[in-house]
Protein backbone atom coordinates (compact mmCIF):
# COMPACT_ATOMS: atom_id res chain seq x y z
CA UNK A 1 0.00 0.00 0.00
CA UNK A 2 1.60 3.26 -1.14
CA UNK A 3 0.09 6.70 -0.57
CA UNK A 4 1.28 9.22 -3.15
CA UNK A 5 -1.03 12.19 -2.55
CA UNK A 6 1.06 14.58 -0.39
CA UNK A 7 -2.00 16.14 1.29
CA UNK A 8 -3.53 12.87 2.51
CA UNK A 9 -0.11 11.54 3.33
CA UNK A 10 0.40 14.51 5.65
CA UNK A 11 -3.10 14.19 7.14
CA UNK A 12 -2.71 10.50 7.95
CA UNK A 13 0.80 11.01 9.26
CA UNK A 14 -0.39 13.77 11.62
CA UNK A 15 -3.39 11.69 12.69
CA UNK A 16 -1.13 8.72 13.39
CA UNK A 17 1.25 10.93 15.38
CA UNK A 18 -1.37 12.79 17.45
CA UNK A 19 -3.54 9.84 18.38
CA UNK A 20 -1.42 8.27 21.17
CA UNK A 21 -1.02 11.66 22.89
CA UNK A 22 -4.72 12.46 23.17
CA UNK A 23 -6.49 11.60 26.40
CA UNK A 24 -8.92 8.76 25.67
CA UNK A 25 -11.30 6.63 27.69
CA UNK A 26 -11.13 2.82 27.93
CA UNK A 27 -13.46 2.15 25.00
CA UNK A 28 -11.52 4.54 22.77
CA UNK A 29 -8.23 2.87 23.70
CA UNK A 30 -9.60 -0.61 23.01
CA UNK A 31 -10.86 0.56 19.63
CA UNK A 32 -7.45 1.84 18.54
CA UNK A 33 -6.36 0.25 15.28
CA UNK A 34 -3.22 -1.87 15.69
CA UNK A 35 -1.74 -0.06 12.68
CA UNK A 36 -1.20 2.94 14.98
CA UNK A 37 1.61 1.02 16.66
CA UNK A 38 3.53 -0.46 13.75
CA UNK A 39 6.20 1.02 11.46
CA UNK A 40 4.98 2.26 8.10
CA UNK A 41 7.30 -0.22 6.40
CA UNK A 42 5.43 -3.12 8.06
CA UNK A 43 1.88 -1.96 7.33
CA UNK A 44 1.27 -4.54 4.62
CA UNK A 45 2.18 -7.37 6.97
CA UNK A 46 -0.18 -6.30 9.74
CA UNK A 47 -3.00 -5.43 7.35
CA UNK A 48 -3.25 -9.17 6.59
CA UNK A 49 -4.27 -9.73 10.21
CA UNK A 50 -7.64 -8.19 9.40
CA UNK A 51 -8.47 -11.41 7.50
CA UNK A 52 -8.13 -13.20 10.85
CA UNK A 53 -10.38 -10.68 12.66
CA UNK A 54 -7.51 -8.92 14.37
CA UNK A 55 -7.67 -5.20 13.72
CA UNK A 56 -8.08 -3.40 17.05
CA UNK A 57 -6.32 -3.56 20.41
CA UNK A 58 -9.36 -5.27 21.93
CA UNK A 59 -8.70 -8.24 19.61
CA UNK A 60 -5.37 -8.81 21.37
CA UNK A 61 -6.42 -8.06 24.96
CA UNK A 62 -7.47 -10.65 27.53
CA UNK A 63 -10.75 -9.21 28.94
CA UNK A 64 -10.23 -10.88 32.31
CA UNK A 65 -6.72 -9.57 33.05
CA UNK A 66 -6.41 -6.57 30.74
CA UNK A 67 -3.06 -7.90 29.52
CA UNK A 68 -2.09 -8.71 25.96
CA UNK A 69 -2.46 -12.34 24.95
CA UNK A 70 0.79 -14.26 24.70
CA UNK A 71 1.99 -15.23 21.25
CA UNK A 72 1.11 -18.88 21.96
CA UNK A 73 -2.50 -17.85 22.61
CA UNK A 74 -2.76 -15.96 19.31
CA UNK A 75 -0.62 -18.12 17.02
CA UNK A 76 -3.46 -20.21 15.63
CA UNK A 77 -5.77 -17.22 15.31
CA UNK A 78 -3.20 -15.23 13.35
CA UNK A 79 -2.00 -18.26 11.43
CA UNK A 80 1.65 -17.24 11.83
CA UNK A 81 4.85 -18.36 13.51
CA UNK A 82 6.45 -14.93 13.44
CA UNK A 83 6.54 -14.13 17.16
CA UNK A 84 8.93 -11.19 16.57
CA UNK A 85 6.28 -9.25 14.65
CA UNK A 86 3.73 -9.90 17.36
CA UNK A 87 5.90 -8.81 20.27
CA UNK A 88 7.20 -5.87 18.26
CA UNK A 89 3.61 -4.62 18.02
CA UNK A 90 2.97 -5.19 21.73
CA UNK A 91 6.18 -3.37 22.74
CA UNK A 92 5.22 -0.36 20.59
CA UNK A 93 2.02 0.21 22.56
CA UNK A 94 2.78 3.01 25.08
CA UNK A 95 3.04 1.98 28.72
CA UNK A 96 0.28 4.36 29.84
CA UNK A 97 -2.18 2.57 27.50
CA UNK A 98 -1.16 -0.86 28.82
CA UNK A 99 -1.49 0.32 32.43
CA UNK A 100 -4.88 1.91 31.80
CA UNK A 101 -6.28 -1.19 30.09
CA UNK A 102 -4.94 -3.47 32.80
CA UNK A 103 -6.77 -1.44 35.45
CA UNK A 104 -10.03 -0.80 33.61
CA UNK A 105 -10.72 -3.70 31.22
CA UNK A 106 -12.58 -5.67 33.91
CA UNK A 107 -15.36 -3.07 33.70
CA UNK A 108 -15.79 -3.43 29.93
CA UNK A 109 -18.17 -5.82 28.22
CA UNK A 110 -16.15 -7.01 25.23
CA UNK A 111 -19.21 -8.69 23.69
CA UNK A 112 -20.95 -5.38 23.03
CA UNK A 113 -17.82 -3.28 22.48
CA UNK A 114 -18.07 -1.26 19.27
CA UNK A 115 -15.16 -2.19 17.04
CA UNK A 116 -14.97 1.15 15.33
CA UNK A 117 -12.25 3.74 15.65
CA UNK A 118 -13.84 5.74 18.47
CA UNK A 119 -11.08 8.34 18.30
CA UNK A 120 -11.81 9.04 14.63
CA UNK A 121 -15.55 9.13 15.37
CA UNK A 122 -14.89 11.68 18.08
CA UNK A 123 -12.98 13.91 15.66
CA UNK A 124 -15.60 13.61 12.92
CA UNK A 125 -18.53 14.44 15.21
CA UNK A 126 -16.84 17.17 17.27
CA UNK A 127 -17.34 20.82 16.39
CA UNK A 128 -14.09 21.66 18.13
CA UNK A 129 -11.02 19.42 17.88
CA UNK A 130 -8.84 21.52 20.15
CA UNK A 131 -8.55 18.50 22.44
CA UNK A 132 -6.12 17.02 19.90
CA UNK A 133 -3.90 20.10 20.06
CA UNK A 134 -4.02 20.24 23.87
CA UNK A 135 -3.09 16.57 24.11
CA UNK A 136 -0.06 17.11 21.90
CA UNK A 137 1.04 20.22 23.79
CA UNK A 138 0.75 18.57 27.20
CA UNK A 139 2.63 15.48 26.07
CA UNK A 140 5.38 17.01 23.95
CA UNK A 141 6.05 20.52 25.19
CA UNK A 142 9.04 21.00 27.43
CA UNK A 143 10.64 24.12 28.85
CA UNK A 144 14.16 24.93 27.60
CA UNK A 145 15.51 24.59 31.13
CA UNK A 146 19.13 24.71 30.01
CA UNK A 147 18.68 28.19 28.52
CA UNK A 148 16.79 29.42 31.56
CA UNK A 149 19.36 27.97 33.94
CA UNK A 150 22.08 29.88 32.10
CA UNK A 151 20.17 33.13 32.59
CA UNK A 152 19.85 32.40 36.32
CA UNK A 153 23.56 31.67 36.60
CA UNK A 154 24.68 34.75 34.66
CA UNK A 155 22.31 37.14 36.43
CA UNK A 156 22.79 35.46 39.82
CA UNK A 157 19.07 35.00 40.44
CA UNK A 158 16.52 32.24 40.81
CA UNK A 159 13.32 32.34 38.76
CA UNK A 160 10.55 29.89 39.63
CA UNK A 161 7.96 31.05 37.11
CA UNK A 162 9.26 31.78 33.63
CA UNK A 163 5.80 31.81 32.08
CA UNK A 164 5.04 35.26 33.59
CA UNK A 165 7.67 36.85 31.34
CA UNK A 166 6.10 35.37 28.23
CA UNK A 167 2.72 36.67 29.45
CA UNK A 168 4.24 40.15 29.86
CA UNK A 169 5.57 39.92 26.31
CA UNK A 170 2.19 38.90 24.90
CA UNK A 171 0.29 41.65 26.73
CA UNK A 172 2.68 44.51 26.08
CA UNK A 173 3.59 43.90 22.44
CA UNK A 174 1.35 43.15 19.47
CA UNK A 175 4.01 43.49 16.78
CA UNK A 176 4.93 39.99 15.60
CA UNK A 177 8.48 41.02 14.63
CA UNK A 178 9.20 42.44 18.10
CA UNK A 179 7.51 39.47 19.78
CA UNK A 180 9.74 37.13 17.81
CA UNK A 181 12.83 39.14 18.74
CA UNK A 182 12.09 39.13 22.49
CA UNK A 183 11.18 35.43 22.31
CA UNK A 184 14.59 34.70 20.78
CA UNK A 185 16.29 36.83 23.41
CA UNK A 186 14.59 34.93 26.24
CA UNK A 187 15.77 31.68 24.64
CA UNK A 188 19.28 33.07 24.12
CA UNK A 189 19.35 32.57 20.36
CA UNK A 190 20.37 36.11 19.39
CA UNK A 191 23.57 35.90 17.30
CA UNK A 192 26.34 37.97 18.89
CA UNK A 193 29.96 38.26 17.78
CA UNK A 194 31.01 35.81 20.48
CA UNK A 195 28.89 33.09 18.90
CA UNK A 196 29.52 34.11 15.29
CA UNK A 197 33.28 34.01 15.90
CA UNK A 198 33.04 30.46 17.25
CA UNK A 199 31.32 29.26 14.07
CA UNK A 200 33.82 31.23 11.94
CA UNK A 201 31.33 33.73 10.53
CA UNK A 202 33.07 36.68 12.17
CA UNK A 203 36.75 37.51 12.37
CA UNK A 204 36.45 38.84 15.90
CA UNK A 205 34.50 38.13 19.07
CA UNK A 206 34.86 41.71 20.33
CA UNK A 207 31.87 43.98 20.91
CA UNK A 208 30.70 45.98 17.88
CA UNK A 209 30.34 49.12 20.02
CA UNK A 210 33.23 49.24 22.50
CA UNK A 211 35.70 47.01 20.60
CA UNK A 212 37.14 45.90 23.96
CA UNK A 213 35.09 43.14 25.56
CA UNK A 214 33.71 39.82 24.36
CA UNK A 215 30.31 40.48 22.76
CA UNK A 216 27.91 38.23 24.67
CA UNK A 217 24.17 38.81 24.96
CA UNK A 218 24.57 40.36 28.43
CA UNK A 219 27.40 42.61 27.30
CA UNK A 220 25.80 43.81 24.06
CA UNK A 221 22.41 44.66 25.52
CA UNK A 222 23.42 45.93 28.97
CA UNK A 223 27.04 45.80 30.20
CA UNK A 224 28.77 47.51 27.28
CA UNK A 225 29.90 51.07 28.25
CA UNK A 226 28.36 52.43 25.04
CA UNK A 227 25.06 50.64 25.71
CA UNK A 228 25.11 51.86 29.31
CA UNK A 229 25.24 55.51 28.19
CA UNK A 230 22.18 54.90 25.99
CA UNK A 231 20.27 53.01 28.72
CA UNK A 232 21.03 55.63 31.38
CA UNK A 233 19.64 58.28 29.07
CA UNK A 234 16.55 56.13 28.43
CA UNK A 235 16.12 55.43 32.14
CA UNK A 236 16.27 59.15 32.87
CA UNK A 237 13.54 59.79 30.30
CA UNK A 238 11.30 57.03 31.70
CA UNK A 239 11.67 58.29 35.26
CA UNK A 240 10.14 61.60 34.27
CA UNK A 241 6.82 59.79 34.50
CA UNK A 242 7.60 56.50 36.27
CA UNK A 243 9.23 58.03 39.36
CA UNK A 244 9.77 54.72 41.19
CA UNK A 245 11.04 52.75 38.19
CA UNK A 246 14.14 50.67 38.98
CA UNK A 247 16.05 49.88 35.80
CA UNK A 248 17.06 46.43 37.01
CA UNK A 249 19.16 44.22 34.72
CA UNK A 250 16.96 41.15 35.20
CA UNK A 251 13.70 43.01 34.60
CA UNK A 252 15.21 44.88 31.65
CA UNK A 253 15.98 41.57 29.94
CA UNK A 254 12.83 39.66 30.90
CA UNK A 255 10.12 42.25 31.61
CA UNK A 256 9.20 44.75 34.31
CA UNK A 257 6.71 43.02 36.59
CA UNK A 258 5.79 46.23 38.38
CA UNK A 259 5.87 48.39 35.25
CA UNK A 260 2.91 49.00 32.95
CA UNK A 261 2.59 47.80 29.37
CA UNK A 262 4.27 50.86 27.85
CA UNK A 263 7.46 50.45 29.92
CA UNK A 264 7.81 46.85 28.77
CA UNK A 265 7.09 47.76 25.16
CA UNK A 266 9.70 50.55 25.17
CA UNK A 267 12.18 48.11 26.73
CA UNK A 268 11.61 45.58 23.93
CA UNK A 269 11.93 48.27 21.24
CA UNK A 270 15.14 49.52 22.91
CA UNK A 271 16.74 46.07 22.83
CA UNK A 272 15.73 45.63 19.22
CA UNK A 273 17.15 49.07 18.39
CA UNK A 274 20.46 48.12 20.04
CA UNK A 275 20.60 44.93 17.99
CA UNK A 276 19.83 46.74 14.72
CA UNK A 277 22.57 49.29 15.43
CA UNK A 278 24.95 46.39 16.06
CA UNK A 279 24.04 44.79 12.72
CA UNK A 280 24.42 48.06 10.82
CA UNK A 281 27.47 49.08 12.88
CA UNK A 282 25.81 52.37 13.80
CA UNK A 283 26.13 54.41 16.98
CA UNK A 284 23.33 54.37 19.54
CA UNK A 285 21.41 57.62 19.57
CA UNK A 286 18.61 58.45 22.02
CA UNK A 287 17.14 61.07 19.64
CA UNK A 288 16.91 58.53 16.82
CA UNK A 289 15.37 56.05 19.26
CA UNK A 290 12.76 58.62 20.27
CA UNK A 291 11.74 58.98 16.60
CA UNK A 292 11.36 55.19 16.36
CA UNK A 293 9.08 55.18 19.41
CA UNK A 294 6.95 57.97 17.93
CA UNK A 295 6.72 56.10 14.63
CA UNK A 296 5.62 52.95 16.45
CA UNK A 297 3.04 55.02 18.38
CA UNK A 298 1.57 56.40 15.14
CA UNK A 299 1.33 52.86 13.76
CA UNK A 300 -0.48 51.66 16.89
CA UNK A 301 -2.81 54.67 16.70
CA UNK A 302 -3.72 53.83 13.10
CA UNK A 303 -4.44 50.21 14.02
CA UNK A 304 -6.53 51.22 17.04
CA UNK A 305 -8.69 53.50 14.87
CA UNK A 306 -9.23 50.66 12.42
CA UNK A 307 -10.18 48.27 15.25
CA UNK A 308 -12.20 50.85 17.19
CA UNK A 309 -9.93 50.49 20.27
CA UNK A 310 -8.80 54.10 20.53
CA UNK A 311 -9.59 54.31 24.27
CA UNK A 312 -7.25 51.40 25.06
CA UNK A 313 -4.60 53.03 22.87
CA UNK A 314 -4.86 56.37 24.67
CA UNK A 315 -4.73 54.68 28.08
CA UNK A 316 -1.52 52.88 27.19
CA UNK A 317 0.28 55.69 25.34
CA UNK A 318 -0.66 58.78 27.42
CA UNK A 319 2.54 58.61 29.56
CA UNK A 320 4.65 59.05 26.41
CA UNK A 321 4.03 62.82 26.33
CA UNK A 322 5.73 63.08 29.74
CA UNK A 323 8.56 60.67 28.89
CA UNK A 324 9.74 62.33 25.64
CA UNK A 325 8.57 65.89 26.19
Amino acid sequence: MKLTNPFWKDVLSSYHFAKPYTKMNTNELLSLDILNFVPVTDLNYYIRWIEHNVQYLCDLIDPHSGNFYTFEQTRNKLNTNNFLKYYSLVSNVPKYIKDHLKENCVNVNFDILSKRDAYLERIVHSKNVRFVYKGLVNAIISLPTEKFSKWEKLLNCEITNWSKYFIILKKSCRNSYLQNFQFKLLHRIIPTNSFLHKIKLKNTNLCTFCKIHDETIEHLFFDCPVTQIFLKSLSKQLKQYYKNLIFDKKEYFFGFESGDLLVNLISIIAKNYIFKCKLNEQRLNIVEFKHKIMWYRSLEQYISKKNNTILAFEKMWTPLQYIFN
